[in-house]
């Protein structure tokens, strides 16, 4: 599995450009959006968290994971902080393309 593509996040926030619009918290769909995008499965969060921005790496430790955290919950948590991040940047752009 790839990262899902900046075209593609966009394509989502467009989808749902109508419930982003009347949302008193659109962060609050982005955020869904976002979860969705993040893998579940080993295979895909290895192959997603490697091509995934080296700045986002680490991510998830800064969440506070109590105990002993498994390394694929943190690389999970990498994806998503960086998916949530995405989907919060091209938000910003459609909004001010379509002059919300």
């Amino acid at each position: 599995m790839t990262l899902t593509t900046r075209a593609q996040i966009k394509s989502e926030i467009l989808d749902h450009l109508e419930q982003l619009r009347e949302s008193p918290y659109p962060e609050d769909l982005l955020n869904e959006l976002a979860d969705s995008n993040t893998p579940i499965y080993y295979s895909d969060i290895i192959s997603e968290w490697q091509e995934m921005p080296s700045e986002f790496n680490d991510c998830g430790r800064e969440l506070g994971v109590s105990g002993e955290p498994q390394i694929m919950n943190l690389m999970q948590d990498d994806l998503a902080i960086y998916y949530q991040q995405q989907f919060l940047e091209i938000w910003e752009e459609v909004k001010s393309e379509t002059a919300i």
